[in-house]
C-alpha cells in the first residue's frame, strides 16, 4: 500500500535514480514522478522498488523499456486494489490510471523495439 509519510523520500530517490541512470524511460519516469509528488500521491514500497530496479536495468541495457512498463503496470495494479480496499479511492484511481498508462507504454515500446531491433 502507498505510504504517504514516505512520499517525499521515496519519490526523491526515484528522481535521483532516474538522473543517475539516464534513458528515455527515465525521462518519462521523472516527469510523472514529479507530478505525482507535487500532487501528494504516495507510492508503495513494492512499486518504489520496482521503479528503482527498472530505471537501473533500462539504463544499463539489461531490461527492455517495454518490460519496465509492464512491471510497473503489475505493481500499480496491486497497489490500486490495496488502496480501494482501504477506502482510498482517489489514490486507487491514480494507481489504476498508472496501470493503463504503463500498459499502453509497454505495448508501444514493444512495437518500437521490434521495429528498431532493440
Amino acid at each position: 500500500m502507498s505510504d504517504y509519510s514516505q512520499t517525499d523520500r521515496l519519490r526523491g530517490q526515484i528522481d535521483r535514480q532516474a538522473q543517475e541512470n539516464p534513458s528515455f524511460y527515465g525521462r518519462l519516469v521523472r516527469g510523472v514522478n514529479s507530478a505525482l509528488q507535487q500532487g501528494g500521491f504516495g507510492i508503495s514500497p513494492a512499486s518504489h522498488r520496482s521503479v528503482m530496479e527498472n530505471l537501473q536495468g533500462v539504463s544499463q541495457g539489461t531490461m527492455r523499456q517495454s518490460t519496465a512498463h509492464f512491471r510497473e503496470a503489475s505493481t500499480f495494479a496491486r497497489d490500486s486494489i490495496a488502496s480501494y480496499s482501504q477506502g482510498r479511492i482517489i489514490q486507487g484511481e491514480m494507481e489504476r490510471f498508472g496501470v493503463m498508462l504503463n500498459l499502453i507504454g509497454g505495448v508501444g515500446m514493444t512495437a518500437w523495439e521490434r521495429m528498431t531491433g532493440q
